[in-house]
């Protein structure tokens, strides 16, 4: 009876501790996540962070419940032996415990960050919503065009104004590629004769010669030159961004 006593108690006190610890390392995590650059990216980070700190004390409770069960194996054969068992699915407040914490957490997730997020972040392919600015991205082995047709400039470097909603229109010249800038978190496909959508606010002025992350980069298999189907990526704050167009014009004429 004392053993039977000691385990939950030593268990429940292993949870607590080790779950603090494992929210202690998610913080640690989300402290050293790479830049991001685009409000889109915010919410992206702030889902991820919120899962990885919700499924932090599941899983503690997975290590610590093998663990008790590991350590009480011998115990556990004993009460078998004497007839004295109780199994966890004739503990029917255990059960259904475990059934409504889990069916909140998974509707909280499909239907909070889920749904709710999802349509914040994704345009329909056919409803492309108005924006500040609008970019045509047109993408080829192995390289990117950027056009902006509002402006009458077309660039290979993607230079966009801080504090703006851009829309891109993405699409392919010959085969399928991925318009991708990690520090917007953001990606979608280019097909070839289609046009895919997707929209970003940009946060902050950035760089590629400042952040890594701050560039155009090719996600999907597309050829022997995909390693280095790349463009450099300027955020600039508005009144750079009119001077740079200003000079585009002026270099590429009517």
């Amino acid at each position: 009876m004392r053993g039977r006593t000691l385990y939950p108690v030593l268990a429940g006190a292993a949870w607590v501790v080790l779950t603090v610890l494992a929210e202690a390392g998610v913080n640690g995590l989300v402290a050293h996540f790479p830049v991001v650059a685009s409000s889109q990216g915010q919410l992206i980070d702030d889902t991820f962070a919120l899962l990885l700190r919700v499924t932090a004390p599941v899983f503690t409770f997975v290590v610590v419940a093998l663990a008790v069960s590991i350590a009480s194996a011998g115990e556990a054969r004993r009460l078998a032996a004497a007839g004295e068992v109780r199994y966890a699915r004739d503990n029917r407040f255990f059960s259904w415990t475990w059934f409504a914490v889990s069916f909140i957490l998974n509707a909280y997730f499909v239907f909070g960050p889920g749904v709710h997020d999802v349509n914040a972040i994704v345009l329909g392919p056919d409803q492309p919503r108005p924006t500040d600015l609008v970019v045509q991205v047109e993408a080829h082995q192995w390289g990117w065009d950027f056009i902006y047709p509002s402006l009458g400039v077309k660039s290979q470097t993607l230079v966009l104004p801080v504090h703006r909603e851009i829309r891109f229109d993405v699409t392919s010249k010959d085969v399928i590629h991925s318009f991708w800038i990690p520090a917007f978190r953001m990606k979608i496909d280019a097909v070839p004769g289609r046009i895919n959508h997707i929209t970003v606010t940009t946060t902050r002025v950035i760089s590629t010669r400042d952040d890594p992350t701050a560039r155009v980069q090719c996600a999907e298999l597309c050829g022997i030159g995909h390693p280095n189907m790349r463009a450099a990526v300027q955020v600039l704050p508005p009144d750079a961004f009119d001077a740079w167009v200003t000079q585009q014009k002026a270099q590429q004429g009517p």
